[in-house]
């Protein structure tokens, strides 16, 4: 893929990220801010260019600023952290001085994985036959639903299969769903180029932290898997690769059916730590 086409991918999960309903920051694994949406520009009182880059405590009051430096550096363990382990208070600091507590719940209800799967691939059906690429779905009958947050589902789901499809140029994209061990699974597997092990870690991290020559083939650039990840975390699950050059790759997200409280995608969660 062109440089062109980095740059529109990168801007379509910028767009899907503007859609949020909730305010969203997201800083990288030093604590700087990447990006953020106008909800959180709202919210803060700031515009997005007085934030990006600056460190994440900017936005918290001074009294939490070295405490938090310490949960954050804690997002870097992929272990879970339950909710308020710890006692940890979250409040935010506008640009006027003013606080506020910051309380960004998830909205969990019952979802059919399916139902999302197939909105998804519907919606890139028509850029994989312009290249020619098949797109299937394939679940076993029967699947029970999953409580977890329908909205950033989609955007995870959507993120995976468009990337697979802008990013393969013969053969195909499966989106299965499977289950096991207490969980649900999307994978999305595609005939692309594959991703070498070297940089399987890299495309999880923000754009500005990639080599744009060495990485502008690969499916991170831009924040779409970093978003993922970020999510993933969030609903209690994770997100997997498996990937070898000339082998194509696979990422699964793995959803609990009923997940433990997780922190919800709020304010200083590195990206990078997913």
């Amino acid at each position: 893929m062109d440089d062109d086409g980095v740059f529109k991918l990168a801007a379509h999960f910028e767009v899907l990220l503007e859609a949020a309903p909730d305010a969203m920051v997201i800083a990288d694994a030093r604590g700087r801010i990447a990006l953020v949406n106008a909800q959180a520009e709202r919210m803060f009182g700031y515009t997005r260019d007085e934030l990006l880059g600056r460190l994440i405590e900017a936005l918290i009051p001074s009294r939490f600023r070295a405490a938090h430096r310490g949960h954050r550096a804690g997002w870097l363990d992929p272990r879970a952290r339950p909710m308020g382990a710890g006692g940890l208070e979250l409040f935010g600091l506008r640009k006027d001085g003013t606080e506020f507590p910051v309380d960004i719940p998830l909205r969990r209800a019952p979802v059919f994985l399916r139902d999302i799967v197939e909105e998804a691939v519907e919606e890139e059906r028509s850029q994989a036959e312009v290249k020619g690429l098949g797109l299937r779905v394939s679940a076993p009958e029967g699947l029970p639903p999953v409580l977890t947050d329908p909205r950033f589902v989609r955007v995870v789901v959507s993120n995976l299969v468009g990337n697979a499809v802008k990013f393969t140029e013969a053969g195909g994209v499966e989106v299965s769903i499977g289950a096991g061990e207490g969980a649900q699974r999307i994978s999305v597997r595609d005939s692309g180029p594959g991703i070498p092990e070297a940089d399987q870690a890299r495309i999880f991290e923000p754009f500005e932290q990639r080599d744009p020559v060495h990485m502008k083939h690969l499916p991170g650039v831009g924040l779409g898997l970093a978003l993922v990840r970020e999510i993933c975390a969030a609903l209690g699950g994770r997100v997997e690769l498996r990937s070898a050059p000339g082998a194509g790759s696979t990422f699964t997200v793995v959803l609990p059916l009923a997940a433990e409280e997780r922190p919800g995608l709020g304010l200083g969660a590195p990206s990078a730590s997913l």
